[in-house]
């Protein structure tokens, strides 16, 4: 109410596959406070995966993730406006390469935005922007989070920041 009161209108909420996502509550609160909530799809870290996702292909992955966009997330009908917050860890473990896959998919599908967050190695958020590049896809539509708390020298932030742009 408060946000509200002061001008805001958006909140992008990233609570994915893995954390508990809430979709119904989420229309509650939009729907109550009147302030809209954009709610996020995918998987978080791998630790906090379901066990059957270990093997899972990225083919499926991608569909489920194109479902909650276009169709409804976690068996509601309230659909994703974002793809994330995608999980990396340090090392990257091939579930969270497997669905960063599927989320670079579905954002070519679907047209959504992808939110990553990494691991605590300064290097992984260039090594997330390198491998999407490598897969072909675009990064400007792609936000890195917890930079801030991962990197903390000029020329890492630099080059990641050169990773961003087109060339």
């Amino acid at each position: 109410a408060m946000m509200k009161a002061e001008g805001g209108d958006a909140i992008v909420e990233l609570t994915c596959g893995g954390l508990s996502p809430d979709p119904a509550g989420l229309r509650r609160i939009a729907e109550g406070t009147g302030v809209h909530l954009v709610m996020g799809c995918g998987y978080y870290v791998n630790d906090y995966q379901d066990p059957r996702n270990h093997g899972r292909q990225v083919d499926d992955f991608a569909n489920e993730m194109i479902g909650q966009i276009l169709h409804g997330a976690w068996g509601t009908d309230v659909r994703a406006g974002m793809i994330g917050e995608i999980g990396c860890t340090a090392p990257w473990t091939d579930l969270e390469k497997r669905v960063m896959q599927a989320a670079l998919i579905a954002a070519a599908e679907t047209g959504a935005a992808i939110n990553v967050h990494p691991g605590r190695d300064p290097d992984q958020p260039q090594e997330v922007a390198d491998f999407i590049k490598a897969a072909g896809q675009p990064t400007e539509r792609v936000v890195i989070s917890h930079i801030d708390r991962t990197v903390f020298d000029e020329p890492r932030l630099l080059k990641i920041g050169r990773a961003s742009c087109r060339e």
